[in-house]
């Protein structure tokens, strides 16, 4: 005997009628919109309703501080996110990353091309027009002036035989206002009893609070130089370094030596390579980035399938710093294929070239290759 089970009609027409189309909200914040004076460890949010834990990522969550007309991204990652579900409660860590004396506006991704926050029945989060849910708070004001990390300044004060293509760093205690920097820092060689400047470009991260300072050529060989970085300097608060800093270091009088570099692969343990991807190009030294082109006849570095040297497929290349590039193709490369990434003819600040060319050869997955 066979037994049917189903629904009819009517009941799937019930059904229908009893889902849930009501898109969730958010109930209450802390801190809450417009609260000013806040020291807050983490954010809180409670929503009206359950939500997909798996909506909550870091790419639907957003805090971004707004201080002297500089709109900063707060950085956390997703092991600072917290999902209580009996109580449908999202808490981020912010401890220590807020700026002080600063807005920070929350901003909560709706339907992010259908990726935004959802509830159990996949019911977006109810946004503002900006597709975002929104509130702002203010931190309790910054009086601290910033300070320089003395074991972080390079090269070492007295240092001798310092590279000439070689970077000048320095790291700060707080975020620094990138417009003083640039005004504060000075880099001079010493010329008897003259100063001369030797220009340059100020990288600042903020990420790791790091100035580099990249010459725009290679240091003389054997000089004297002097670094400072004077009291105009600022935090983000307006706070300026309280003493100024200098300190003087030798370069080396023996020539440099050629560049190398590694390529990174985006997953060191795969078998193959997948048919889109980044890979980080490290070179031992600052590179002359105008020597490394994806342009040319042949460009300075190409892409190419091993069975048709002569086809460049289009790339892109970005400098991350005067020593680190990324490289990534413009299109999915093909599967179960043999290419090669050819580098050559590139020079260090110096001008000097590399000795001969660089070749790294890979095989994209298949379609039955995992990830």
């Amino acid at each position: 005997m066979l037994f049917a089970v189903g629904c009819s009609d009517a009941a799937n027409e019930s059904s229908s009628d009893s889902a849930d189309k009501q898109q969730p909200s958010v109930a209450a914040t802390v801190p809450g919109n417009g609260e000013e004076n806040t020291s807050v460890s983490e954010i809180v949010v409670i929503f009206s309703e359950e939500i997909d834990p798996l909506t909550l990522r870091t790419d639907t969550i957003q805090i971004i501080a707004i201080t002297q007309n500089q709109e900063i991204q707060i950085a956390f990652t997703a092991d600072d996110l917290s999902y209580i579900t009996k109580e449908k409660t999202l808490k981020v860590n912010v401890n220590g990353n807020l700026i002080e004396g600063a807005t920070h506006e929350v901003r909560l991704a709706g339907n992010k091309n259908g990726l935004g926050i959802k509830d159990l029945s996949g019911n977006t989060l109810a946004t503002d027009s900006n597709d975002f849910y929104s509130w702002s708070f203010v931190t309790s004001s910054d009086t601290v002036p910033p300070e320089i990390v003395p074991e972080s300044i390079k090269p070492e004060k007295n240092t001798l035989d310092y590279g000439v293509t070689s970077e000048i760093s320095i790291a700060f205690t707080e975020q620094i206002n990138k417009d003083s920097l640039n005004a504060a820092f000075s880099l001079y060689q010493v010329v008897g009893s003259d100063l001369v400047s030797v220009p340059g470009t100020i990288v600042y991260s903020e990420n790791s609070m790091i100035a580099t300072f990249v010459p725009n050529s290679a240091l003389a060989q054997g000089g004297l130089f002097r670094a400072t970085i004077n009291t105009t300097l600022e935090d983000l608060n307006g706070n300026n370094l309280v003493k100024s800093q200098e300190w003087e270091f030798e370069t080396t009088s023996t020539p440099e030596v050629l560049p190398v570099f590694a390529l990174e692969k985006p997953n060191a343990s795969a078998a193959a390579f997948p048919i889109q991807f980044i890979l980080n190009i490290q070179f031992s030294e600052a590179i002359d980035p105008l020597s490394l082109s994806t342009v040319g006849s042949p460009p300075s570095i190409r892409l190419y399938a091993v069975s048709n040297p002569s086809n460049f497929i289009g790339v892109t290349l970005s400098q991350i710093d005067s020593s680190v590039f990324q490289f990534s193709p413009n299109l999915d490369l093909d599967i179960s294929t043999d290419y090669r990434i050819t580098i050559e003819g590139v020079e260090n600040l110096a001008g000097n070239p590399m000795a001969s060319a660089y070749n790294f050869d890979f095989t994209t997955r298949g379609r039955s290759d995992k990830c």
